[in-house]
Parts: C-alpha cells; sequence; structure tokens
C-alpha cells in the first residue's frame, strides 16, 4: 500500500502557471526519455499527434502545444535542441525531476513577472 507521504512526494508540485498540456508534454518526453539511453528530441508535431490524435489526453490545438513547449523550454523544464530551425524538444534533468515529483515547490523555475 502505497502511503500519502509517498503518493505526494510522486506528483508534481503545483505552481499556479503549470496547465494541463504542460503536464502532458513533460509526462509524454519524460517516458520517452525512460525507454531510451539517449533521449530523443521530438517535433511539437511529433508531440501533438502522440498526445491528441493516438492517446486522445487532450483537445487543445496544435498552437497550443508549441506555445507550451516555448514555455516549457524558457523555464528549463525542456529544452530545444534544433533553435536555428524548427524546434525539437527533450526533456532536461530538472523537468524530470519536477515530473516526477521529486523538485521542492521552491525549486520549481518561476515565470518571470
Amino acid at each position: 500500500m502505497v502511503s500519502d507521504d509517498e503518493r505526494r512526494r510522486s506528483r508534481p508540485a503545483w505552481v499556479p502557471w503549470m496547465n494541463e498540456v504542460d503536464l502532458l508534454i513533460l509526462e509524454f518526453l519524460e517516458e520517452a526519455a525512460r525507454e531510451n539511453p539517449d533521449p530523443p528530441a521530438l517535433s511539437v508535431g511529433v508531440i501533438y499527434h502522440n498526445l491528441v490524435t493516438l492517446r486522445e489526453e487532450s483537445e487543445k490545438a496544435r498552437s497550443t502545444f508549441s506555445r507550451r513547449c516555448q514555455r516549457l523550454a524558457s523555464l528549463g523544464l525542456i529544452e530545444n535542441t534544433n533553435a536555428e530551425r524548427a524546434p525539437y524538444y527533450r526533456i532536461t534533468e530538472s523537468g524530470r525531476q519536477y515530473i516526477r515529483g521529486e523538485m521542492p515547490r521552491e525549486d520549481v523555475p518561476r515565470l518571470e513577472e
């Protein structure tokens, strides 16, 4: 049986700027990295197709996924590996710690006001 403390530790810390698309992106990229020792960098189109078309986990527009990837990258939770051209994203170690619930709330990157 899982204790309440273990359950709380396994969930990411809630922050006001995080939304369902952010969590889906981070979970998907973390899953892709877990299955591959050299984490793949994926385009927004691939991320969107997997989460919306194949898995039916969201009904948000592709442009929403693009904006949220840009925001997550600016916060260091994912990285854009192809800045000169179409962006390709992979999860960072900070992103992995966050989505696994290993990052204390005070360490979660903050949006600049």
